[in-house]
């Protein structure tokens, strides 16, 4: 596997995707992948769940070569961060709409991380399992362990952290997704941020 700061493709543009365990981050990447016509040229799997793809692909008319990384919050990762996110060109922060805790996280632990290490991180906020605010099918029990992030929150909090965009996506919908890996491909041929408030929410 190719080290991240190998600088023999310029064009291949860095996305890591970071956040606490068990929001959807796997679910968004794998089904970035498998649901698009993209090559994927290696993929590397470690036991301290980072997971790295070196892709191809046609996204929106283009062709990208991408190289997605997704980091968990295991204490073992930390010799591996200052790599990693020194060399991203863009970052994707993400929570569950339905564990608050995983909200609050973003801007107690994860923003700092990112910017400790890359003070003019280019990222997005996005709230992952969008479904769950709708889901009908769960248990007045349930509702009661669940305090449920609302939009505008998640609004209000992209603002605060200056995150280019904030968006919410259910892996159920693929378009979704897709939006929010075409905005970080558009981002990173920008020459310097913009502080954007739009948002993309599907269901």
């Amino acid at each position: 596997m190719e080290e991240l700061a190998d600088t023999e493709d310029l064009d291949r543009t860095r996305i890591v995707i970071v956040g606490d365990s068990l929001v959807g981050k796997s679910s968004m990447l794998n089904a970035f992948l498998t649901r698009n016509e993209l090559t994927i040229i290696t993929r590397e799997r470690k036991p301290t769940n980072v997971h790295t793809f070196d892709v191809r692909g046609t996204i929106d008319g283009v062709r990208h070569h991408m190289l997605l990384v997704e980091i968990g919050d295991d204490d073992a990762n930390e010799k591996d961060r200052p790599r990693i996110y020194s060399t991203a060109h863009v970052f994707i922060v993400a929570f569950a709409i339905h564990e608050k805790a995983t909200f609050k996280n973003v801007i107690s632990k994860w923003v700092p991380q990112v910017r400790e290490h890359q003070p003019d991180a280019r990222f997005f906020l996005v709230g992952l399992q969008s479904d769950r605010r709708n889901a009908t099918e769960l248990l007045a029990s349930d509702l009661e362990l669940i305090e449920i992030t609302e939009f505008k929150e998640g609004l209000n909090l992209a603002k605060k952290i200056k995150a280019f965009q904030y968006m919410e996506c259910s892996t159920q919908i693929i378009a979704a997704v897709n939006q929010i890996f075409s905005s970080a491909l558009q981002v990173r041929q920008m020459k310097k941020p913009a502080i954007k408030s739009k948002t993309c929410t599907m269901y």
